[in-house]
């Protein structure tokens, strides 16, 4: 039996700007001195958000399923957001018009949102397994497909899989979507329906490889105008460090 979900939203891709558990590294670093976060730390909104951040933060590290070589790889993509992400994420908001403490707010709540994807990520690049991995779609150097697959019921050979796709057509002017749907993979192939329309999605997996294709009736109503996630997909290791 074939099911499928559908994950609302847009993908935001170039949004990879995270944040950091201050108190895991002693303290905020780069942008913010130890003046202005001592100060704003002061601010209930922000506190909150840091503290929501820590807690997550040291759930993952506890209970996230990763193995040493993958808590490294977390650990040193948080170090990379706290010297450029954070910054980068706070300085676009206060172009938008936010204060520099709503924008840092916003930065540390949208990392503790975004660390459980993260983890789950470095996991399936870790643990690689038949079908199960992430996998990356690049065209003309430049990434713009996503799939995670993970097993759901290995041994009924049913999988999870969320992919995600963008189409960029100016540097300001970025479509994206979103597409989630499972199933039993069958002889290497799963094919599964579109919630939304009347189409489907068939993942052909072969060693490191995934060759995506939708029926000529898909229609994703989380999808932007002219994006899709047809394509080839190679799987991902960890990096190397």
């Amino acid at each position: 039996m074939v099911r499928s979900s559908r994950l609302l939203g847009l993908f935001a891709a170039f949004a990879v700007c995270s944040a950091l558990c201050l108190g895991a590294l002693a303290g905020p670093a780069a942008g913010l001195s130890d003046a202005e976060y001592r100060e704003m730390v002061e601010d209930p909104d922000f506190a909150k958000s840091d503290k929501r951040l820590n807690e997550v933060w040291s759930g993952l590290l506890k209970e996230g399923g990763l193995s040493k070589a993958g808590i490294r790889v977390l650990k040193a993509d948080q170090a990379q957001w706290v010297r450029k992400g954070r910054d980068t994420q706070a300085k676009i908001l206060m172009e938008g018009g936010s204060t520099a403490l709503e924008a840092y707010t916003a930065a540390t709540r949208l990392r503790a949102d975004e660390l459980p994807g993260i983890a789950r990520r470095i996991f399936l690049q870790d643990r690689p397994d038949g079908p199960q991995g992430y996998y990356v779609r690049r065209e003309n150097g430049r990434e713009t497909g996503w799939l995670s697959v993970r097993w759901t019921d290995k041994k009924a050979g049913e999988v999870s899989v969320d992919a995600e796709a963008i189409l960029v057509l100016r540097p300001d002017n970025v479509r994206s979507g979103l597409w989630s749907g499972g199933g039993a993979v069958q002889k290497g192939v799963l094919k599964a329906p579109d919630e939304e329309g009347e189409g489907s999605a068939t993942f052909t997996f072969k060693g490191d490889r995934v060759q995506v294709a939708t029926s000529s009736d898909f229609a994703s109503g989380s999808m932007g105008m002219g994006v899709t996630i047809e394509g080839t997909y190679v799987r991902q290791g960890l990096p190397k460090l």
